[in-house]
């Protein structure tokens, strides 16, 4: 039952994801400075705790694969962080991207 319910929320976010991806981020470009992006980024990504890293790289290289790493933290994530994605709560049921290797369960 829990995984039929996590089967729709997935569902719905990709969803939601796409209509995103297609409505609101060529909004953004054309309306968001660089350097009002760059500092959203950088706001963001201070709040995040170092030891959640590995996960939310291990989140990114599900979705695009290892060429969405940059080339300097690709060889010490290559192996960290998709076991890391793997091992938290939030991998659920959703199928790789992009190219990206399945995940090990």
């Amino acid at each position: 039952m829990l995984a039929v319910a996590l089967d729709k929320v997935a569902a719905a976010l990709f969803e939601h994801m796409n209509i995103e991806e297609r409505l609101v981020l060529p909004l953004a470009e054309r309306h968001i400075f660089a350097s009002e992006c760059q500092k959203m980024v950088d706001v963001g990504s201070a709040r995040i705790p170092p030891e959640a890293g590995p996960v939310i790289a291990g989140i990114l290289m599900h979705e695009g694969g290892l060429d969405v790493v940059p080339p300097e933290l690709r060889a010490p994530l290559a192996d960290r962080a998709p076991r890391a994605y793997a091992a938290h709560p939030s991998a659920c049921t959703a199928q790789p991207r992009h190219g990206a290797a399945p995940r090990s369960a």
